[in-house]
């Protein structure tokens, strides 16, 4: 038997003699998990050129290959990028780029259903259990999940200004579909059982967007400063992660993601010897 104490959750993987430790709030054992080891092979591949039609137009292209064993599946991701001079002295230039991109297969959640059936219990402070037990199932048929995407495209402006001051501004957008998320599966035979069915499904869609203002000074042999003030929002439909740690079992909901910060001011400057 193994057991792990985090702060007043206790985790074990057998089931214990007695499902009742007082220093817990909340016990959690898991039942007929298989090994819950996995492996995942990965093939990536990357292809980019530029061309540069005139000393003020350049164009850049680029076309990303990828593929992994376990959703087994050939990814073509291509990307495309151009910088503009608007001057002839060279003070502003204009740069925009648009890119399809792939997340990484993450083995977290693919493994998630190998520890094993979840039974939960919770005390109150006297020791007494308060609701019956709860028992959760995790899920995932790799045979119909989809490559979590992204199409990513940005715009911004560059002027430089007077005593060697450079001014940005920068519009970011992101859009992903087909997200990795565990939904309550509510037709699940298990129901009348009063079991939480959760599977891994591809319904999660993200939303970012994104308007940064630059300010950097670059002096002489090489020192800079740069500060910068970015507004963000981040949204997704569905937020809810339901994982080990994580004792909701309500369905999932729309919502700012938790690591949302929509206003911020960064700053930082560097010397050089």
């Amino acid at each position: 038997m193994q057991s792990l104490a985090a702060g007043r959750n206790c985790y074990t993987i057998t089931q214990p003699p007695n499902p009742q430790p007082s220093p817990c709030s909340r016990y959690s054992i898991f039942l007929n998990g298989p090994s819950p080891a996995q492996h995942n092979a990965e093939l990536s591949g990357y292809f980019q050129d530029r061309w540069l039609f005139t000393n003020r137009f350049l164009f850049e292209a680029g076309l990303r290959y990828d593929w992994d064993e376990i959703l087994r599946h050939s990814l073509l991701s291509p990307r495309l990028a151009t910088t503009y001079v608007l001057d002839s002295e060279a003070n502003t230039k204009l740069a925009a780029g648009i890119g399809l991109v792939y997340d990484a297969t993450p083995l977290f959640l693919i493994a998630r259903p190998f520890a094993g059936e979840r039974v939960d219990y919770f005390f109150d402070p006297n020791g007494q259990l308060t609701t019956d037990p709860v028992t959760t199932l995790f899920t995932a048929n790799r045979t119909t999940l989809q490559a979590p995407r992204f199409l990513n495209w940005s715009i911004e402006i560059e002027r430089k200004l007077p005593w060697q001051i450079y001014l940005k501004g920068e519009f970011v957008q992101k859009r992903g579909a087909h997200g990795f998320v565990y939904n309550r599966f509510t037709n699940s035979p298990l129901t009348a059982a009063k079991i939480n069915d959760f599977i891994l499904q591809n319904s999660r869609e993200d939303r970012y967007d994104s308007f940064q203002i630059d300010v950097r000074r670059t002096f002489q042999k090489g020192h800079a400063i740069m500060a910068s003030y970015p507004r963000s929002r981040a949204r997704s439909n569905q937020v809810l992660d339901f994982n080990v740690d994580n004792p909701v079992f309500s369905p999932q909901a729309p919502g700012p993601y938790p690591w949302d910060a929509p206003n911020r001011v960064l700053a930082c400057g560097f010397l050089l010897p």
